[in-house]
């Protein structure tokens, strides 16, 4: 399993996420390999218009709940509400974090909301797919048709008017393009035949609604990217000597972002309800704490990976072919627990696949709870172990977390929220 193949097709979603309207959802993958956290988007260069349609506007923080601390700010109608944070969790290979938020209007008629980010992976041949159990094994598809896909669970009961193409596509793809020029480089210096290569393709999915009895329009940016990486994988049969092959694995990326207004007033407030997402500004303190929170974090893998390669080199012949035979062990037990994974995907995905609902959810590390006191439902992230409110409507706050119960630590009463099924 190649990893550093990997973590470059989430550099390219990096690109790609400055023009979904301020959208920044970015895997730990993709930090690790550039080196510090990623800004979120257009907000810093000065350049989007004032959203003065809204009247008087407001900065309002995204915390981190992990430091504790303003990770992003962005300017919103001063009478608007807002809900923002950064989400971690288990990753496919490694830890998985991306920012999500939402700003809307008091009738919630008008708002702007940024989706957390999603992975996928597919390979023809199984054997050279990621085998991690938090990995989403998918085929690519397009923008448009991802974008229709989770339309159905974001909005139910809406309808389509146009799919078209981003004037930001452009000049993402050519930034790829260049990218992919770059890995070519890399590989032909070393002798490498197979250089990863990537596409991308942005969308506009313009649809309508009813939001409780009243007709609504929204306009989702869906940005895919889609890496063909050929990755070094294991083809021998267990009772073999080991042999690898180059097989190909398709590792996709997508942000969706989406603006909405009461029906036939969007085009009118375009550039105002835009401009509130590229507003989105990465907080210079917070970003020198999370490098360096990388960079220990990197320094003590370097370190214990050293360790390990120290206590080999100095083995001798006999325990050299010890470990060989574990190895050889290790490998057939991860084949066999692999088509057992295989067999248990492919049941569950038949299952999910009887309904667009559960799929989309299952994409978006998304799970349904209801509170136990009002019987009120609600849609939250699925990567923690506990999911709080302190209320409901549009004050409501979700809090989630692995180890703490904010009763006696935040303000307000917390309600603990128990997942359901749809």
């Amino acid at each position: 399993m190649n990893t550093k193949l990997v973590i470059a097709v989430l550099v390219v979603a990096a690109v790609i996420a400055v023009v979904v309207c301020g959208n920044r959802g970015i895997s730990n993958d993709a930090v690790n390999a550039a080196g510090s956290f990623p800004s979120a988007g257009n907000g810093n260069s000065g350049a989007a218009p004032t959203p003065t349609d809204f009247g008087p506007m407001k900065t309002v923080e995204i915390i981190d709940p992990m430091f504790k601390m303003p990770a992003y700010t962005m300017s919103i109608p001063k009478s608007w509400n807002f809900e923002g944070t950064v989400l971690y969790g288990p990753g496919c290979l490694a830890e998985w974090f991306s920012v999500a938020y939402r700003a809307y209007s008091p009738d919630m008629l008008y708002g702007i909301q940024a989706m957390p980010s999603a992975d996928f992976f597919w390979a023809d041949d199984p054997r050279a797919m990621p085998t991690g159990p938090d990995c989403k094994n998918l085929q690519p598809m397009s923008a448009a048709d991802y974008g229709k896909l989770v339309s159905i669970r974001m909005r139910p009961g809406s309808e389509i008017d146009s799919v078209e193409t981003s004037p930001n596509e452009a000049a993402a793809q050519a930034s790829i393009d260049k990218k992919n020029q770059s890995l070519a480089a890399q590989a032909a210096s070393v002798g490498n035949r197979n250089p990863s290569k990537y596409k991308v393709e942005i969308k506009r999915l313009h649809l309508h609604y009813n939001f409780n009895g009243r007709p609504e329009e929204e306009e989702l940016n869906i940005a895919m990217s889609v890496g063909d990486l050929p990755n070094s994988t294991i083809v021998s049969k267990p009772s073999q000597a080991m042999q690898l092959a180059i097989k190909h694995r398709m590792a996709s990326s997508v942000l969706v972002s989406g603006s909405r207004t009461p029906q036939g007033q969007f085009q009118a407030h375009a550039d105002a309800i835009r401009a509130i997402g590229m507003s989105i500004k990465l907080d210079p303190e917070y970003q020198s704490t999370f490098n360096a929170y990388l960079q220990n974090k990197n320094n003590r893998s370097i370190a214990g990976s050293w360790a390990v390669t120290h206590a080999i080199l100095q083995k001798g012949a006999q325990e050299q072919a010890q470990r060989t035979q574990q190895a050889q062990a290790f490998i057939q037990n991860m084949q066999q627990q692999g088509d057992v994974r295989r067999q248990q995907f492919n049941a569950d995905m038949d299952r999910k696949s009887a309904h667009a609902q559960d799929v989309s959810d299952y994409l978006l590390d998304q799970q349904l709870y209801v509170n136990p006191t009002t019987g009120e439902k609600t849609m939250a992230s699925n990567q923690y172990n506990k999911t709080y409110t302190n209320g409901s409507g549009p004050g409501e706050v979700i809090v989630q977390t692995n180890t703490y119960n904010p009763n006696g630590l935040l303000l307000g009463n917390w309600t603990e929220l128990q997942p359901i099924k749809h």
